[in-house]
């Protein structure tokens, strides 16, 4: 049972507050946008499959959830780079059938798309869905790696952010090091990487972290104690830590604070705060071509890539 004895009712309250993104949306109420959200999600995500079906649905382990959605098209060739796309819902909602909405840009872009699924809580705990994003990601890696492909990146939102920063960790000391030099870099959109302040709220009632297990799962608190070649690996690579101008002022202290440890490690960090948009807009125009974010991330990849 999650240990919140030391916060009062008023600290309470603000959490709640601070960590319920809905709120902080001026589009509507939390319940318009939350279920906005998975209606154009659901809706978008329907139309790639049927214009752009994945190449293959495949398994990455044991979990009914873990599967992944290569979305690959048979006119871009094998070196073309991969993205992984990791979807958010405070580790305990949505799916990747509800997560394609990004593919068609990033396609046409000549970008290929892996849209990751994971088993969520509470069935699960966060350390077993942080193993889970590892064994996906390195799945696709050797997917890639076989097609000749020049890199993967990895994007997620919300706890999808959470769950890719943790892959800056002693597992990239598992791989081959062709294999982790092909991880050429990450997007962290409107995340969560210090646990802690989840506690006491509603959203741990699925969980279940106390204040032990918060911070041990917490990237912003990792140690990365990683060999050379590893932490050669994190310093090479380019990471986008974005979120949205309408976010919580939690998730953007959340942000900026990464975004600074991240400096200390990696060479190549780029903050971004999108205008105009909240925590789920932030992602949901990633289906347009000509949305910041989405022709951030294209850049990114071809310029790295080249």
């Amino acid at each position: 049972m999650a240990d919140d004895s030391a916060t009062s009712g008023a600290q309470r309250q603000e959490l709640e507050e601070q960590y319920s993104p809905s709120r902080w949306s001026r589009r509507g109420d939390a319940d318009y946008v939350i279920s906005e959200h998975v209606r154009f999600a659901k809706e978008e995500s329907e139309r790639v499959c049927a214009q752009l079906p994945p190449l293959e649905t495949a398994r990455v382990g044991p979990g009914p959830r873990q599967l992944v959605d290569l979305f690959v098209g048979p006119q871009l060739p094998g070196e073309c780079p991969f993205l992984v796309y990791v979807h958010g819902g405070y580790w305990q909602e949505l799916s990747r059938e509800l997560s394609a909405y990004c593919v068609r840009p990033l396609h046409g872009a000549g970008i290929a798309v892996a849209v990751v699924g994971y088993d969520l809580a509470p069935q699960v705990n966060v350390l077993d869905i942080v193993e889970q994003i590892q064994a996906a990601v390195e799945f696709v890696l050797n997917f890639a790696q076989k097609r000749g492909s020049r890199g993967v990146w990895v994007c997620g939102h919300s706890a999808g952010a959470h769950l890719s920063a943790w892959l800056l960790s002693p597992w990239l000391d598992r791989l081959g090091a062709a294999t982790r030099r092909l991880l050429r870099g990450l997007v962290l959109v409107s995340g969560v990487y210090r646990l802690a302040p989840l506690v006491p709220t509603y959203v741990n009632h699925a969980l279940r972290l106390t204040r032990e297990t918060a911070d041990s799962v917490s990237p912003a608190l990792a140690a990365f104690q990683l060999s050379p070649d590893s932490k050669d690996s994190i310093k090479n690579m380019r990471i986008l830590v974005a979120i949205g101008q309408h976010d919580s002022p939690a998730f953007h202290e959340q942000s900026r604070e990464y975004s600074k440890i991240l400096r200390g490690i990696c060479d190549h960090v780029e903050y971004l705060e999108v205008a105009d948009m909240d925590h789920f807009s932030v992602v949901e125009n990633l289906h347009k071509e000509d949305y910041i974010l989405t022709k951030k991330i294209i850049a990114m990849i071809k310029s790295s890539n080249n």
